[in-house]
């Protein structure tokens, strides 16, 4: 797969401002998916994303999990 020439520079200078850290964005429903998408196809390191999504989307759930039993 290949990015644009347009887009490609402009994707290559958001990954040096934010990085791998804005991986933990992920858990967000609607933007989650695309930045796991684009940091794959910006080969970023698999064991670096695998721990920032899992806790990205561990903490999301134990927060949804601390909700709903609170309300229990």
């Amino acid at each position: 797969m290949s990015i644009g020439m347009e887009w490609g520079p402009w994707i290559g200078a958001q990954k040096g401002r934010y990085g791998k850290w804005s991986l933990l964005l992920s858990w967000l429903p609607i933007i989650g998916d695309p930045l796991t998408l684009v940091a794959g196809v910006l080969r970023e390191s698999f064991w670096s994303f695998l721990a920032i999504v899992t806790i990205a989307k561990a903490g999301r759930y134990l927060v949804i999990a601390a909700a709903t039993l609170s309300w229990m």
